[in-house]
């Protein structure tokens, strides 16, 4: 046969019942266990806010870049293109080495700023040229030249254009959300000049 339990002294059990009963030091406790996700909804948001500032950022730079481009490029002669898809490229990036941008003029001319280094070059097409550029892909083609202002496939008159593209790197604490691919935000535009 098994030995009795011991009856625990009445002295022992009230002690043991008045910690069992005693709440003071319970809001610590759930602060412990509340706290860490607290922080990590706390984080999470402020990455997201970062995420789409930087989204933001980079369509304000785009934005101001088709529209100097929009209200200059039309009148630019032949021999200028390429100089001004550098200036294009330029403003692009302008306020961020960080940024990587590309322009390309009418199928004319294109300019790439990477690490606050210019590269431009001539392309095939001319400034009197007219296109009727698709995306096929996240890419513009460009197509065939074709008359201005004749009719293109989507219902839309051909026209000369100006493509201009850019990608900033941003890490995030917690993988990107969805919001960017291979830690790259990226923009584009394509924006007809006359």
């Amino acid at each position: 046969m098994s030995p009795r339990p011991r009856r625990i002294p009445r002295r022992y059990a009230t002690r043991v019942a008045a910690i069992w009963s005693d709440d003071s030091g319970s809001p610590v406790v759930e602060f412990a266990l509340i706290a860490p996700f607290f922080l990590l909804i706390v984080t999470a948001t402020f990455d997201i806010g970062l995420i789409i500032n930087s989204r933001f950022t980079l369509a304000a730079q785009i934005s101001a870049a088709a529209n100097f481009g929009q209200m200059k490029g039309a009148s630019i002669p032949e021999g200028d293109a390429v100089a001004f898809a550098g200036t294009v490229a330029t403003i692009l990036s302008a306020g961020s080495s960080a940024v990587a941008a590309t322009v390309v003029l009418n199928n004319a001319a294109s300019a790439t700023m990477t690490d606050g280094q210019l590269t431009t070059t001539d392309s095939s097409g001319t400034m009197t040229d007219c296109y009727c550029p698709t995306r096929v892909d996240r890419q513009v083609q460009w197509g065939s030249v074709r008359t201005c202002l004749a009719l293109c496939s989507d219902g839309s008159k051909a026209g000369k254009f100006i493509e201009i593209s850019a990608s900033s790197p941003y890490v995030s604490l917690f993988g990107g959300y969805g919001m960017t691919r291979n830690d790259t935000i990226t923009s584009s535009a394509v924006v007809r000049l006359e």
